[in-house]
Formats: structure tokens, sequence, C-alpha cells
């Protein structure tokens, strides 16, 4: 069977699971519905149904409590209260992360405990609590340092430099973070070292260390890239697209980043996100860099991106970047305007890449349509949807 048709299947079977709500108290005592009921709240999740996967989390933690399953109602714990963190109900999220807690000490488990504590954490971040939440978050790596887990600590100790970068303390959230990157590097968690290393780029911005800070999400998507991880890459370049990092030296390699993310994907919806995102970044970028700058960009993209073997969308963004610093160099690039639009349809970013290079650029340059460029026009935002 597909994955498609396995997970067709999976679906109808979660919302045949979603109906049976009215039904379940004429279950047996003994029918296996918590573990069930997760994992149809897990589909659901998946599928982004994130009302009734919290109905059927709520369910599924009522049974194993009905059941006396202490350890079924833990994990059941530990689903809704992030759910309920994502729906806004922050304060069950709160009460349910503390009943979580304790029922972990109960169990004698401090991995579940120092999870929980964590949830704790966030959950009173978000409702403004950052003495409490830096709090919790330092009782959750402390619980993990006793019981001997340190990808525990190291997740707690992120948890720590973002409650104190909410709370100002910018030089300490910078230690905190720099020893979490030695620290995840040592453990081989490239996960929590992702993490990381965009918490550097946070604090950095805040510094006032735009080069420093576009450095560090580059690390990020590099890292992203080594581990196969292409949502986190593309997430990295599109949160590049909102931060202040135009005034970074020289702002090309934002440009150089962006676009690197795009040509590590492989189709699909992720590489279409990415190839928009490096065209959003080239748009900004005509706006603060000069031609030799969008030159040296392009050298330092070769060394940014990873080998890929034939049959990647590379040589697609080679061509498109290309295009891009011949539009920078007032090339006349009527000749090569159908090329340009099959680009854009390769890439799924159609009509983004032919938009830019239809637009402002360096004054005294021509148009697809021949007409001179007026250096007082606004570059577009192409990416705006």
């Amino acid at each position: 069977m597909s994955s498609d048709a396995a997970d067709a299947g999976q679906w109808r079977i979660s919302d045949a699971i979603a109906r049976l709500h009215a039904y379940l108290d004429r279950l047996p005592d003994d029918a296996d519905l918590p573990a069930a009921l997760l994992e149809a709240a897990q589909l659901m999740i998946r599928h982004g149904e994130y009302g009734e996967a919290t109905r059927l989390t709520e369910r599924s933690n009522e049974l194993a409590l009905r059941r006396g399953d202490e350890a079924g109602a833990l994990v059941a714990e530990g689903t809704l209260g992030q759910l309920l963190r994502r729906g806004g109900d922050l304060r069950r999220a709160l009460l349910v992360a503390r009943t979580g807690f304790d029922r972990a000490t109960r169990l004698g488990l401090d991995h579940e405990r120092s999870t929980f504590m964590i949830d704790v954490s966030l959950a009173l971040h978000l409702l403004g609590d950052l003495p409490g939440s830096l709090d919790a978050a330092r009782s959750a790596e402390r619980i993990a340092d006793e019981g001997g887990d340190p990808s525990g600590g190291l997740h707690a100790a992120g948890r720590i430099g973002v409650a104190l970068r909410a709370m100002g303390r910018i030089d300490d959230a910078h230690r905190t973070t720099l020893d979490g990157i030695r620290r995840a590097r040592e453990l081989g968690d490239h996960r929590e070292e992702f993490a990381f290393q965009t918490d550097l780029a946070q604090c950095l911005l805040l510094l006032d260390r735009p080069a420093e800070a576009l450095e560090a999400y580059r690390a990020a998507v590099v890292l992203a890239f080594d581990h196969n991880e292409r949502d986190s890459a593309v997430r990295v370049a599109e949160t590049i697209g909102d931060e202040p990092l135009s005034q970074a030296q020289p702002p090309i390699l934002w440009l150089g980043t962006v676009a690197a993310a795009s040509v590590a994907m492989q189709g699909g919806e992720l590489r279409s996100r990415a190839a928009q995102a490096a065209v959003r970044a080239a748009a900004v970028a005509t706006a603060t860099d000069s031609p030799t700058g969008v030159a040296s960009g392009l050298v330092n993209l070769r060394k940014i991106v990873p080998r890929v073997g034939d049959g990647s969308p590379r040589s697609l963004l080679d061509l498109a970047l290309e295009a891009i610093m011949s539009w920078y160099m007032g090339a006349d690039l009527r000749g090569i305007r159908d090329s340009i639009a099959d680009l854009d349809r390769d890439l799924g970013t159609e009509p983004l890449l032919t938009d830019l290079l239809t637009g402002p650029r360096p004054a005294g340059a021509e148009t697809f349509d021949g007409t001179p460029h007026d250096p007082t026009d606004a570059v577009r935002d192409t990416g705006s949807e």
C-alpha cells in the first residue's frame, strides 16, 4: 500500500473514532481505548484538526484515570497541555502541566517531571509571569541534572535562555545560549543545537549585532541541511524575512542564506515556500546592495549550499540567481523573459520571479518592456501575500 493510501486509511479510522464520543461509556472497561484515542489525536494534529485532537486527548485522559492507569493519563496530559497552549487556553494548560508534574513525581519519573516543569514554564511565560517562568525552567534543569538526564537539562537550558531574553537580561541570555550550543555539540543533539543557534540570532539582534545574527541563522540553516531537516531550514529562511537584517553588512548574505534553503528543497510545498522566501529576500536586497555585493553573495552561496546530485532544484535556482545578478548589472532581460516565466513555474514561485525582474532596479537599466527605470520608484515587496 502506498504511503498516501495508508495515510488516507488512517484518516478514515481516526474520523470513525472521533464519531464514537457519545458511545465510549458503553464500551468494555478492558478496551485499550486511551492509547487508540491518543493515536487518533496525533492523526488529527497531522491534519490540522486541533480542536478534535484536544477532545480526543481529553477523553483518553478521562478513560485512563477511570481505569486507574496513571501512566496512560500522564502521556495524555503531556499532549493535552501542548494542545491547550496552542488553543490559547493558558490557565488550563498550566493546571494540566502542574497535574502532570505531580503525577510524574508520584511515579518517580524524573525525565517526565522535568518535561512537565518546562511546560509549566511555557504556560507562565505566555501568561506574562516571566519571573515565574524563569524559576520553573531552572527547576526543570535542576531536576534533569539530579536525575542524570543531560538531554532534559539541555532542553530546560533553552527555556532559561528564552525567559532571560524576554526579561531583558540579554547578556545573561547570550551566555546561556552559547553554553547551550557547546553542550548540544557535546551530546551530538543537532535538534537542540539548531534551536540554540536560532536563539543566539535573536540575542545578537537585541545586542545590535545583525551581521553576527545573520551568521547564526546561516549556521542554523546549514545544520538543518546536514540532518535533512528541510522544514526547519525553510522555517529559518522565512524567519529571516521578519528580522531587521537589512542593516547587516553585506545584506546580500541574506539572499544567499535564504536561497540556500531553496536549493536544498526537492519538490513539493517546502521547495515552493523556500523559493518564494529567496525571491522576497532578493527584492529587499535590491534596495540596499550593490552589483558587486550581489556577485559576492552568489560566490558565498556556493559555499553555503550543500553538494547535491543531479535532478535537484539547484540548477533551477542557479539560473534564477544568475538572472537576478544580470538584472542588478542592468542587463536587457527581454530575450529570456519566457525562460524566467518557466523558472517561476518550475520553482512554484509564479509570478514572483517575473515580477521582481520587471520591477525597479538600478538607475538607467531597462525593464522587459524597454521603458527606462525611474530611480525614485520604491522597491516592491513581491513576497507579500
